[in-house]
């Protein structure tokens, strides 16, 4: 009778040692991954509240107004804002062109360098004044809008552009 009760005694045992092991393991894994998950999910709900709350605060004034302004025919501020969205593109553009490009750029604008800008920065505002003034002939009364949008890159230089006779010589726009 003592013989069969030591190893009924053993496996018992170390059925109960393994599935406390098991149990413990299961848990450490599940807690560890249900918490990754509901803090990763809790930061994603965060983040939408708190996008939404922004957007309702915030935005949703701006683009009533905006809405409106475009329903009385009050489009300046947009233009001026696609027309820096497009003198930035050219900007990029201009910027992708490569050294012999800005060089002849920064050659062909003095005024920029009389300024007293850095040479790398005289071809970009060249063109971007090109660019702008070139805008101002082809639409009236763009000039005031973008000089309200962004004053420093409203055109002040490059007198010949500016008068509408000729664009600056290495300006691509």
């Amino acid at each position: 009778m003592l013989a069969g009760f030591a190893p009924r005694l053993l496996a018992r045992f170390f059925g109960w040692l393994l599935t406390w092991l098991l149990t413990r393991l299961l848990t450490w894994l599940l807690t560890r991954l249900l918490t990754r998950l509901l803090t990763r999910l809790l930061t994603r709900l965060l983040t939408r509240l708190l996008e939404g709350a922004f957007a309702w605060v915030w935005l949703r004034p701006r683009v009533g107004r905006a809405w409106a302004a475009l329903r009385r025919g009050r489009l300046a501020w947009l233009r001026a804002l696609l027309a820096w969205v497009a003198l930035a593109a050219r900007a990029l553009a201009g910027l992708r062109a490569g050294p012999a490009a800005w060089a002849r750029a920064r050659r062909s604008c003095p005024a920029a360098l009389r300024r007293g800008e850095t040479p790398s920065l005289a071809p970009l505002r060249a063109t971007l004044a090109c660019a702008f003034a070139r805008r101002a002939r082809l639409t009236r009364g763009w000039v005031p809008a973008l000089r309200a949008l962004w004053p420093r890159l409203a055109p002040r230089g490059c007198a010949p552009c500016l008068a509408g006779r000729e664009t600056v010589r290495g300006c691509r726009t």
